[in-house]
């Protein structure tokens, strides 16, 4: 596993106390860390989870994680600063321009790996880095001083199940998402190491 960065395998803990990730995982090794949410972490997630601030924020929110992530060199985005939730760079290849395109995620740590879901917080559209991975599933991730290359497997069935209840758990915007967006397929990929 090529992990880059600053001393890797600092344990996760899972934010309910629920136990560490397992020490040779993905999550440990980019030091990916979940924590109980203060209040103002909860209200911006509640923000996020509701029908205006998800169609304000799906429109502004990336830019903004990009424009912190470059002035803070990439030690964290808007997104992890108000809600507490871990956020990696996903740097895919565009699927039709070939070029790399990178889009800040909420990681979900999933049996050691990285979860994504496309729900495009609950929009009509499916967001781009779905069909990036779909065409080619290697990609680069990074979380603050730490990057690793990956391979995306797209979740069916009860896998997929799991990785939404573990979102779920992480944050309730998951559970409203699929809702609004009912009339499209959300996918769901695990992030491995390659």
């Amino acid at each position: 596993m090529a992990i880059q960065g600053e001393s890797a395998g600092a344990p996760g803990s899972w934010g309910n106390g629920a136990g560490n990730f397992p020490a040779m995982s993905l999550v440990a090794d980019l030091g990916i860390e979940l924590h109980q949410p203060n209040t103002a972490e909860k209200l911006a997630r509640s923000l996020g989870s509701s029908r205006v601030g998800a169609m304000v924020f799906s429109k502004t929110l990336h830019h903004i994680d990009r424009l912190t992530g470059r002035i803070g060199n990439g030690s964290h985005t808007m997104t992890e600063v108000t809600t507490g939730l871990p956020t990696i760079e996903l740097t895919s290849t565009g699927a039709k321009s070939g070029q790399l395109r990178t889009s800040p995620l909420i990681a979900i740590p999933f049996d050691g790996n990285v979860a994504v879901v496309g729900s495009g917080w609950g929009t009509d559209k499916t967001p781009a880095w779905v069909f990036n991975l779909r065409a080619n599933r290697q990609a680069d991730i990074s979380f603050p001083g730490r990057s690793a290359t990956v391979k995306a497997r797209e979740l069916v069935d009860d896998e997929r199940d799991l990785a939404l209840a573990a979102a779920i758990a992480i944050h309730a915007g998951y559970a409203e998402y699929p809702r609004r967006a009912s009339h499209r397929h959300i996918a769901v990929f695990c992030l491995e190491p390659q």
